[in-house]
Formats: C-alpha cells, sequence, structure tokens
C-alpha cells in the first residue's frame, strides 16, 4: 500500500535554543511494515516521534480524517501514529531533522503524577479502540481485549 509515515528523532535542546546532547526519542525508530506487530501488541507497539519528527502521506490522512476531536484534542499526532502502521509502512530518515525544546512550562510536565497516569491510560484505551475500529474494517484481525487486560505482554 505504500508509505503511510516517515520519521526522524529530534535533537534536544534548552529554553535558550543550546544543544543538550540528546535526541527523542532515545530509542531507534523501527521502520517497515509494522501493521501486524500493532494487530498484535495494540498501541505500546508504535514508538513515536514528537509532532515536529513526522511526516504523514496524503493517502494516510484521507483514510483517517478526521479525527475524534473530543478523544485526540491534546495528542493529535498520537492518533495518526497509532493508526499509520495498519495503512502502509513507516519509514525513518537517520539524522535528527528538527529540534525538541526540553522545559518544564508544558501542561503535561506540570501535571501531577496521578494526573498523567490518568491521561495515559484513558489515551491507550481510546488508541486501542480506533486500532480494533480500523482494523474491523480493513478485514483485519483484531482483539483489543488482549492488549487491555495486559495479555498481549507476556
Amino acid at each position: 500500500p505504500g508509505v503511510a509515515k516517515v520519521y526522524w528523532r529530534l535533537w534536544e535542546i534548552d529554553t535558550s535554543g543550546w544543544p543538550l546532547g540528546g535526541v527523542i526519542p532515545r530509542t531507534p525508530l523501527p521502520e517497515g511494515d509494522l501493521g501486524n506487530d500493532v494487530l498484535s501488541r495494540g498501541p505500546i507497539a508504535c514508538i513515536e516521534a514528537p509532532t515536529s519528527g513526522n511526516a504523514w502521506s496524503r493517502s494516510l490522512l484521507e483514510k483517517i480524517l478526521p479525527m475524534p476531536e473530543l478523544e485526540f484534542r491534546l495528542n493529535a499526532d498520537c492518533y495518526l501514529s497509532t493508526l499509520a502502521p495498519l495503512y502502509g509502512e513507516v519509514r525513518t530518515v537517520p539524522e535528527p531533522q528538527a529540534r525538541y525544546r526540553v522545559h518544564g512550562g508544558n501542561g503535561y510536565v506540570a501535571m501531577p503524577v496521578g494526573g498523567k497516569s490518568r491521561r495515559q491510560l484513558s489515551m491507550y484505551l481510546h488508541r486501542c479502540d480506533r486500532i480494533s475500529q480500523h482494523g474491523r474494517a480493513l478485514g483485519l484481525g483484531v482483539d483489543p481485549e488482549q492488549w487491555k487486560d495486559g495479555t498481549a505482554y507476556f
């Protein structure tokens, strides 16, 4: 079906724009046909780059937009990253192509631990639902209960 997404890591910089010496995400980004990984492991199979580390194919966007606004008002790129492997290959650019500003002023960093946990769980469940919905529409075998109960990870 072609390439659905291209992504790359980002150089970490401080609030003044000075390099911090690291990259985000820290782990290498997988590439290729990752659809089966998503179907077997659910949303946790999707390693993501921050928003400015992604490019989406027009054909992907035409198939999955509009996105559910209520569930993905924050982390809209998460919706796209979750579904991209179902619609085509994922490719990487080996070298970082942008910068990621590390600061303590964003809403997520300032959120209490309990709030972060609730948000992460809610997002995870929404992602499970979307993989299930799109997977079934594509005629793919999908069992979201194994992702939700954790049996996919043992």
